[in-house]
């Protein structure tokens, strides 16, 4: 074998573990990450119980020792989904969708109830729509956005609750995994 040779398999061995090795579960380049030296992951891979071919990395991103984000990836490590703990409370308080490494829509509950009463939904990204039910009044509000910045608002008076405003969110999205 000629020094070309030699170049060329070595270049392929190092695409190859980096960005292979993913047909099922964690991929081989994924590292964890004890991002503050406390002898503790920070980060971490654990593969899809449900036997698809994902994975998910989870962060403790306050480093008190509980997973606060879980970001769900696909078998070409593109994200699907998030799950994160944002006050640090270790209860759920927003989801994230992704299509095409994207952000296609968050759900926020605002209020600390387990209760999503707020949803943003973007177009290639950018902030396109947003609506948040107010439990105390039953109003809803919507806001509209060009190029991420809010243009348009309006308030409305409906018939549902907070949990039917939820549900009817949650009816929206899929995240059995």
């Amino acid at each position: 074998m000629g020094a070309s040779m030699d170049n060329k398999l070595f270049v392929a061995i190092i695409l190859l573990s980096i960005f292979g090795g993913c047909s099922k579960g964690v991929p081989s380049q994924a590292v964890n990450m004890d991002l503050n030296s406390d002898g503790k992951d920070d980060v971490f891979y654990e593969s899809a119980e449900d036997g698809s071919t994902g994975y998910y990395e989870l962060s403790d991103r306050n480093f008190d020792g509980s997973v606060d984000q879980t970001v769900f990836f696909d078998s070409q490590n593109k994200p699907i989904f998030a799950r994160l703990d944002n006050n640090f409370d270790e209860r759920l308080d927003s989801v994230v969708t992704y299509e095409n490494y994207n952000i296609t829509r968050v759900l926020i509950d605002t209020n600390a109830n387990w209760i999503f009463d707020s949803e943003i939904k973007y177009d290639q990204g950018v902030m396109a729509s947003s609506t948040h039910f107010e439990s105390h009044t039953n109003k809803l509000t919507e806001y509209k956005y060009k190029f991420g910045l809010p243009y348009l608002s309006r308030n409305m008076e409906i018939e549902k609750t907070e949990q039917e405003f939820h549900e009817s969110l949650n009816s929206k999205i899929q995240l059995n995994r």
